[in-house]
């Protein structure tokens, strides 16, 4: 038909033991000469911009202390859970999760302490998760999971969760006494 067709795209380069590479590329038809075809192309390197720009996105969807995902995009995966379990007629799980008299470690503490916990939280309570579920950080204090298919094992026992988050290096056996969650009843999205 005579219409030329371009190629444009990103592609990632890895060799091992080397940093990762971006590429941008764009390729046209040359001229066919003796019957030969020909490409013509530009490469980029935008491995910089690419990786920044990658970090900027993970910035604005995770909360900076735990890596977990933030607000908004809990709010999307909420969304995703609802949208699979009306497909396939399964259930959702949220679980609030939120620990009682945590402002108590970090003025008796310090926040520094606190956050240590809160990480160590993080990532009991995200070992409890299945892989296709979802934590993460609502608040200073909070914390949400969305499970699905819940026809599967539930999230762990939070009061587990917070009895191994208190193992960080310092003061443990005072932090120990005042690290408690509540965890509401899971709700469900019923077919239909």
């Amino acid at each position: 038909s005579g219409e030329k067709v371009n190629a444009t795209g990103r592609v990632r380069l890895w060799r091992s033991g080397d940093d990762e590479k971006w590429v941008e590329y764009r390729f046209v038809p040359g001229a066919k000469r003796s019957g030969i075809a020909s490409i013509r192309g530009v490469l980029r390197d935008i491995s910089q911009g690419y990786l920044l720009e990658r970090h900027i996105s993970h910035m604005a969807l995770h909360d900076a202390l735990t890596s977990l995902p933030n607000r908004m995009l809990l709010e999307d995966r909420c969304n995703t859970a609802m949208r699979m379990a009306e497909r396939s007629h399964h259930k959702v799980a949220v679980a609030f999760i939120d620990l009682d008299h945590f402002k108590y470690i970090n003025d008796h503490f310090g926040h520094s302490l606190g956050d240590q916990v809160l990480v160590n939280l993080s990532r009991t309570l995200g070992r409890s998760v299945r892989s296709g579920d979802t934590l993460a950080r609502w608040g200073a204090d909070e914390f949400v999971a969305v499970l699905q298919d819940v026809r599967l094992a539930p999230v762990q026992d939070p009061h587990l969760a917070c009895r191994n988050a208190r193992r960080v290096p310092a003061r443990r056996h005072a932090v120990a006494r005042g690290l408690h969650a509540d965890q509401g009843n899971p709700l469900r999205a019923e077919e239909g």
